[in-house]
């Protein structure tokens, strides 16, 4: 029996000793530190351009200081016993925990490099390197914020883009076109689907824009969002996409504001309803009014976006908007399917020409045998792929991982299950990487 009792005195004694000490202040602190020390590690800023990020590239020794920087960090972090932290501080643990892992994995591919002895990427994209494959990831989960194979990413495409068609179909059908398909693009093209006067325009956003903060109440918890402006794009042209959003400094006296391209002195008809969604309410005009209210609450958060994050959940809301009582007739539903059709074919042309190796030529014939009626961008997109690795598939695989995220607490809470509580839920996170948000939005 003493035996016994002496056993275990000394095995709670060893335990005692290999416990970790434990300040949940002592952690605030390090990621106070790392918040202020940032700038310091002389990380270059990313560009859209994955020619110029090459370019960018710091020497060997450069890299060696940010990696032991870095590796500082974690150690740091890892010393903290992450199970006694609070819910708010595991959250802030995973956020840094994960800028960490990648900034020292972007190290180990721009240390390969360097090593090599390249000085600028090739042409033609990520596949006329040797370490494509790996590349091609860290510029996936630059762009998703998640970790996911090539094969993965063209799966999906894949699937999307058979999805996107089947309801283009279904359209095409329910206008009276279905064995017509000549036809249903020679009706759809006809000058009474455009708008040419900027005026029918702006009322045209104006009415949207009731219509929608009118129903928000059935989707959002927080309606109170600000007006957002609306604006011709200064010096868009037939390269520069459907618009964009300008969510403007704070205390800058600018206000937030949606641009619409009009460089060809005409507006579809079909796009409206899709593109204020996406840029305004509830896309990024939503979320980033939501954010300026978040800033405060992590010293991470002002510092980092993620499109995977924003951009996701700007195409993810597309799909509400017949509960926001938008996509009322069959042209405006048909605009929805066309876009999407877009990004989901992005996806498998990202995969196809930084994996795949394909060149120009294959990737506009992927297109022709994919989408009608949209040759007119056919080049801009591809040169955008080409160009601007991991970019195009933020929105598609950002939108089906906010999807999975739903589909998991519906299925979760069954009945119990509220859009509201977990549209919240999402956006409280603020702009955090989706890998980050999956380990606890439905913990």
């Amino acid at each position: 029996m003493l035996k016994n009792l002496m056993i275990l005195l000394i095995l709670g004694l060893l335990s005692f000793q290999t416990e970790k000490p434990f300040s949940e202040s002592a952690f605030e602190v390090l990621v106070k530190q790392f918040a202020q020390t940032y700038p310091q590690i002389g990380i270059v800023n990313f560009e859209f351009d994955y020619r110029n990020n090459f370019k960018n590239i710091p020497s060997l020794a450069k890299l060696a200081q940010q990696k032991n920087d870095l590796l500082s960090y974690q150690n740091r972090l890892q010393s903290i016993d992450y199970q006694r932290l609070k819910r708010k501080n595991k959250i802030q643990y995973a956020h840094l925990e994960y800028e960490l892992k990648f900034h020292l994995r972007r190290i180990d591919l721009e240390e390969k490099f360097r090593r090599a002895g390249l000085e600028s990427a090739p042409e033609g994209g990520l596949s006329r390197l040797p370490d494509a494959r790996d590349w091609f990831r860290y510029y996936a989960q630059r762009y998703t914020s998640l970790d996911l194979s090539p094969e993965e990413l063209e799966q999906y495409g894949y699937a999307e883009i058979a999805r996107c068609q089947t309801e283009i179909k279904k359209i095409q059908q329910e206008l009276g076109f279905a064995q017509d398909s000549l036809g249903f693009y020679q009706h759809i093209n006809q000058a009474q689907f455009y708008y040419t006067q900027l005026d029918s325009i702006f009322l045209a956003y104006q009415r949207i824009d009731n219509q929608v903060r009118k129903h928000l109440p059935k989707l959002f918890e927080v309606t109170d969002i600000p007006p957002v402006g609306v604006q011709t794009w200064q010096g868009a042209g037939p390269q520069t996409p459907p618009g964009y959003y300008n969510p403007a400094e704070e205390d800058s006296g600018e206000k937030p504001t949606f641009y619409f391209n009009f460089s060809s002195q005409k507006h579809n008809k079909r796009v409206i309803d899709w593109l204020y969604i996406h840029e305004a309410i509830p896309g990024h005009h939503y979320q980033f009014s939501l954010r300026q209210r978040q800033l405060n609450e992590s010293p991470l958060m002002p510092m980092f976006l993620y499109a995977g994050n924003f951009e996701g959940w700007g195409a993810y809301v597309e799909y509400l908007g017949a509960d926001l009582g938008l996509y009322q007739n069959p042209y405006t539903r048909l605009g929805k399917w066309e876009w999407d059709l877009v990004r989901s074919l992005r996806v498998v042309l990202d995969v196809g020409i930084h994996y795949r190796g394909w060149d120009k030529a294959q990737a506009l014939a992927f297109w022709r045998q994919n989408i009608a009626n949209q040759d007119d961008i056919a080049e801009r997109e591809v040169n955008r792929c080409f160009n601007w690795t991991g970019q195009v598939l933020s929105y598609k695989i950002g939108a089906w991982k906010i999807e999975q995220f739903l589909q998991k607490r519906r299925q979760n809470q069954g009945k119990k299950f509220d859009i509201r509580q977990f549209h919240a839920d999402f956006l409280g996170f603020g702009q955090m990487p989706l890998a980050v948000i999956e380990r606890f939005i439905n913990d």
